[in-house]
């Protein structure tokens, strides 16, 4: 069989796979048709248009309305996430629940504000004229910044029932029947009053505070306190999860459950079973292999491409260089770059995000999470660039050495720089992001599908968030073309073994250790001693003010960079060049981060 035809045969497959895999997804999200699930634009008072997603289980109507909840994301989320703390769960157990895309998030306008919490407000209101909602049974629950807008909602509507909040706070007297859902690795200080180790919160006088205690009381984990019947119920249930985790975690799900279960449904509610029985982590597990395999479409459409009389000149020939570094210094330059990126990570993202300023900082750059990330991306390519310029000044007699990488960048072998070339690398790279964007399209068209799991990665863009590629464009590609491109494979390239496989596979290992290795170390030195519970590595050596979200966005990004070594890698192999890897990188961060992020100062 030729590769050609083995191409068109994984592409077919694979497609066919992710359409399947959708219709599933469909099937888990509306529990096999007995929810119905709609999409709805409300206007806020802000004449903002927000977009919310409605589940009503069928059997819900004038005659039989049900008790309705709102379900409230974090802050850089969307109307999805809530499926994976409860709102799947809940809908199947007899609950209205409708999630929003708070202002500034997903397809809504606007920008996050204090307000009306982002148009939560808005979202509360509307949820108590539907027909086929009980109007004197409402509940809201939330996750981080949700979870926050949903104590502060329950205090502008006395006419509440119960609130959740995960990751949240203590809460206040005044709330109707609150629970708090607590992880015991939090690592953001203000969902852990800003003391260590978690487990001591239930002496903590904030918390007593909240719960009504003396300020010399204890309050019990797992443990209920108060009446559901007056509105005085409370409870704080402690999992073992991070900020993120919380919000994945099965017993947290089951904890939501049975709280809304007890305040809002009668004991013998027909409708409401098992709350460990669960099926909202198969969806989220359904999205994982369906982006995998979306982005494994690169690879029979770059051969396709490149078999192209059209597109073969923007390969190198395999014989062109036999150079490599050495071992020894290989290790020293991975080191290097180790410990720049953890002391630069923390650095720029937090003086590139909320509330700060920086060089980044323009008017037109709206994203604030995304500013602090791109800050990094931005001052870690000028180092880098310094460092390489420095590398071409110590071994500028090694003609060999420093041809070799040049090489990696040259369009060809007589120029450094050809115009036309580049821009067959972009044109390919748009070509190949786009071939998953389409497929994106569809699963969203056919089956309310997202290719996501628990983060929102490759969402479709409205007109607004694709004018953000082009605000990000410059920097994020600077970070790949020098840092993961010519510092990867010019600089400190790898040698090359007889198996394919084994120098792909070593070429992942090491490229990962060397250009993601900084950050992993980052995620250890905060993350360890937190799981031991003596607290958040940074905050323990005095450096709180540059975690919280920063190291919170490591469990993200980590993945994320790794994933997108081997496309770098792969796309390498495939050309000798840096330059689509470098583009297709580019696109692929873009896609994430401007799709899918908060727009608005925080």
């Amino acid at each position: 069989m030729s590769q050609k035809k083995r191409n068109w045969i994984w592409i077919t497959v694979s497609i066919l796979c992710v359409l399947f895999l959708g219709f599933l997804s469909k099937m888990i999200d509306t529990d096999w048709g007995k929810i119905d699930v709609s999409y709805l634009k409300i206007m806020t008072q802000e004449q903002k248009v927000m977009t919310a997603k409605l589940y009503r289980p069928k059997f819900a109507d004038e005659k039989n309305p049900l008790p309705g909840i709102l379900a409230l994301h974090g802050y850089q989320s969307d109307k999805e996430a809530p499926s994976t703390f409860g709102m799947l769960e809940l809908a199947k157990r007899g609950f209205v629940v409708l999630s929003i895309d708070q202002l500034g998030h997903g397809y809504s306008q606007g920008e996050v504000n204090d307000k009306t919490k982002s148009g939560a407000n808005n979202g509360y209101i509307y949820l108590k004229t539907l027909s086929f909602v009980d109007k004197e049974n409402i509940g809201i629950f939330g996750h981080s910044t949700g979870g926050m807008n949903s104590i502060a909602l329950g205090n502008w509507n006395p006419d509440h029932k119960a609130i959740v909040g995960l990751s949240s706070s203590g809460g206040n007297p005044g709330l109707h029947n609150y629970m708090m859902v607590q992880g015991l690795y939090e690592e953001i200080g203000g969902y852990r009053e800003k003391t260590w180790p978690v487990k001591d919160l239930v002496t903590h006088p904030k918390r007593l505070e909240a719960f009504g205690f003396p300020g010399n009381g204890r309050i019990e984990w797992n443990t209920t306190y108060g009446d559901f019947s007056d509105g005085s119920a409370r409870r704080i249930e402690l999992v073992k999860g991070t900020h993120l985790g919380v919000m994945v975690n099965r017993k947290a799900n089951a904890a939501v459950c049975e709280w809304f279960h007890k305040a809002l449904q009668k004991s013998d509610n027909p409708y409401f079973f098992d709350s460990s029985k669960q099926t909202y982590y198969i969806k989220e597990v359904l999205g994982f292999i369906m982006l995998l395999i979306t982005l494994s479409l690169l690879f029979p459409l770059t051969d396709i491409l490149l078999a192209s009389s059209f597109f073969a000149s923007i390969t190198r020939p395999k014989q062109v260089s036999a150079y490599s570094q050495k071992m020894s210094f290989w290790w020293i330059a991975a080191f290097i770059n180790i410990a720049l990126t953890v002391f630069c990570y923390p650095f720029f993202a937090k003086h590139g995000g909320p509330g700060t300023k920086t060089i980044l900082r323009f008017p037109f750059a709206r994203m604030e999470m995304t500013n602090g990330i791109t800050n990094w991306m931005f001052f870690s390519a000028l180092i880098s660039i310094a460092m390489y310029v420095l590398w071409l000044f110590l071994n500028k007699k090694n003609k060999e050495k420093t041809l070799a990488c040049r090489m990696e960048y040259a369009c060809s072998e007589s120029t450094v720089f050809c115009i036309r070339d580049i821009a067959k690398n972009i044109l390919a790279a748009l070509i190949l992001v786009g071939a998953m964007y389409v497929l994106t399209i569809v699963c969203g068209f056919f089956f309310n599908t997202e290719l996501r799991c628990l983060w929102p990665f490759m969402k479709a863009f409205d007109v607004r968030r694709i004018g953000y590629v082009f605000v990000y464009f410059v920097p994020v590609f600077m970070f790949f073309f020098v840092n993961n491109g010519i510092f990867l494979f010019g600089q400190n390239k790898l040698k090359e073994y007889q198996s394919e496989k084994k120098t792909i596979l070593l070429w992942w290992l090491f490229n990962v250790i060397a250009s993601v290795g900084g950050l992993m170390l980052l995620w250890l030195i905060h993350f360890v001693p937190d799981y031991m519970q003596i607290g958040p590595g940074l905050d323990v050596l005095g450096f709180g003010a540059y975690a919280g979200r920063w190291m919170m966005m490591l469990n993200v990004m980590i993945p994320q960079f790794i994933i997108i070594n081997l496309v770098l890698i792969l796309l390498y192999r495939k050309t000798r060049r840096i330059y689509l890897g470098s583009f297709v990188g580019t696109l692929l961060i873009l896609w994430f981060q401007a799709a899918g992020q908060v727009i608005g100062r925080f």
